[in-house]
């Protein structure tokens, strides 16, 4: 691993470690402010050299309450979605659909980049993305590419770093997923590889009114942002938007194997590094939201 330190957000409130084979993020007390998350999102974006965002658009709904809040804001937007390829077959038809349908509703202009695939990972050319980092995710070495392709000030809808305290999955906590910025910083990218964590005030904003809403009985059992209805819901009570639901879907998991095989890769880069035990640590402005104390989570898949 290239880096043993660094931080990322606003006011770096987010410290990335890396020791001994163990990756760690800590949640810092940095600076808060009482504006909402519109305004975050707006100040976020001022820093911007150019005048236009390209939100990364997956056609899901992080992405999507990003580029709704740039047109609240009435900032100059352009969607940036991928077209995935192998042998000439479309394979995130799912993700095309609704990111065309929402651009053409909101009339956002959308700019389609097609990525063969099945090219990109037999020639060997995503090894060179992932090697810095040591990722072992070879989608992420696609979401890289398309960061190149950009032309404005890229952003990422990313996640909202929720701690994942009771329960023990695939999280965007993960070393794995936390790179976007530093990949960004690295190849002098001006943009931001996570939107909603981006600061702590968007960051706690996210996780109270998650927990408002997990606490609830319209979302009784609901253990997992993932599920739709529940992001769906954060999203629209903070003044995001109007979203719709819809069945998480991502491309390369529903390809059959024959067509093309994802997992083949992930072997491979397992093989070439190993993994990284994952530990979030957050302190107390990340415990206020959450309704607790202070504390750290290794619980991950």
């Amino acid at each position: 691993m290239m880096y043993a330190n660094f931080t990322t957000g606003i006011d770096g409130y987010k410290k990335n470690t890396i020791s001994h084979g163990t990756y760690t993020l800590e949640l810092l007390d940095t600076h808060t402010t009482d504006r909402n998350i519109n305004q975050v999102f707006f100040d976020n974006l001022s820093v911007r050299r150019t005048k236009t965002v390209e939100v990364l658009y997956s056609g899901g709904l992080d992405s999507e309450a990003v580029l709704s809040s740039c047109t609240i804001n009435n900032i100059p937007v352009r969607a940036i979605t991928m077209k995935l390829t192998v042998n000439n077959c479309i394979i995130n038809t799912h993700d095309l659909y609704y990111s065309e349908k929402y651009c053409r509703q909101y009339n956002i202009e959308q700019k389609i980049v097609e990525l063969d695939v099945g090219s990109f990972f037999d020639n060997g050319d995503y090894i060179r993305y992932l090697d810095p980092y040591c990722i072992i995710e070879p989608h992420v070495a696609t979401h890289f590419w398309l960061l190149n392709q950009c032309t404005g000030f890229p952003v990422i809808g990313g996640d909202y770093r929720w701690p994942w305290h009771d329960l023990k999955l695939l999280s965007p906590l993960q070393h794995i997923y936390c790179w976007y910025d530093r990949y960004m910083i690295d190849n002098r990218i001006d943009g931001i590889g996570s939107m909603l964590d981006h600061s702590i005030d968007s960051h706690r904003l996210l996780i109270s009114k998650h927990m408002e809403l997990y606490n609830t009985n319209l979302h009784d059992g609901l253990r997992d942002t993932k599920l739709g209805q529940l992001k769906k819901d954060v999203y629209e009570s903070l003044g995001l938007g109007t979203f719709e639901k819809r069945i998480p879907n991502y491309g390369y998991d529903n390809v059959p194997g024959i067509v093309f095989n994802k997992d083949k890769y992930k072997v491979e880069l397992i093989k070439r590094y190993g993994g990284y035990k994952s530990i979030v640590k957050w302190n107390n402005t990340i415990a206020e939201s959450l309704n607790g104390i202070p504390g750290i989570n290794d619980r991950f898949i």
